[in-house]
Parts: C-alpha cells; sequence; structure tokens
C-alpha cells in the first residue's frame, strides 16, 4: 500500500507527504546462514528474500516557479533554464532490522 498527496502551498511551491506498507512471505529457498542442506537444489540466504515487513513514511518539496528557478545565457542563441527542484527525503524502517534515512535531489533543466 503506497499514499501520497500533494498539497499545493503557493503556484510554485508543492509539499508531498508519503507513506508506503509493503509484506511479504519468504521465498522458497530462503533460510538464514548455514540453515541449508548440502543437498538442496536451490537456496538462497538473501534477506531481501525473507518474510518481512516495511514502512516508509517521507516528505517531498517541488519548488517550479513559472519562469523556472534561474536562467544565464550560454551562447547568444542558446539559454540555459533551471525549471524545478525536487527534494525528497525519507525514513525507512523493515522488520529485519534495516533502518534507513532516504534523501533525494531531482534538478530540472533546459537549454533552449
Amino acid at each position: 500500500m503506497s499514499l501520497e498527496t500533494p498539497l499545493k502551498v503557493k503556484d510554485w511551491l508543492t509539499i508531498s507527504p508519503f507513506f508506503r506498507f509493503h509484506t511479504q512471505v519468504a521465498s522458497d529457498y530462503f533460510a538464514p546462514f548455514a540453515g541449508h542442506s548440502i543437498d538442496d537444489e536451490f537456496y538462497t540466504s538473501d534477506y531481501d528474500l525473507s518474510t518481512l515487513t516495511s514502512k516508509k513514511v517521507g516528505l517531498g518539496f517541488r519548488i517550479a516557479p513559472t519562469y523556472g528557478i534561474g536562467r544565464f545565457k550560454v551562447t547568444k542563441k542558446k539559454l540555459f533554464m533551471f525549471k524545478e527542484l525536487n527534494l525528497r527525503t525519507a525514513y525507512y524502517q523493515r522488520s529485519t532490522g534495516l533502518n534507513s534515512i532516504i534523501g533525494s535531489v531531482n534538478l530540472s533543466f533546459v537549454i533552449k
């Protein structure tokens, strides 16, 4: 299950809170390290294939003014323009003990 709701604060600013919940059952071939028999034809100890649940909660910001964030001339006929900036951060927690803080930056631009 994943929910994300963009909220327009200003015509150039959007805030997007989000939440994701994931659950899965283990692969038939999963067992913890040293939990396999030497006679097993297929096996894995990759915890990404184990039974687990995960949650991710975060917040995104989109800054996109009508005429861009900034611009400058590259040549007499070429214009470089920063169109928008997206920032996202999230906290991720998994039942296998993995916890992390995730961040990303996306900068959009055009050359006309």
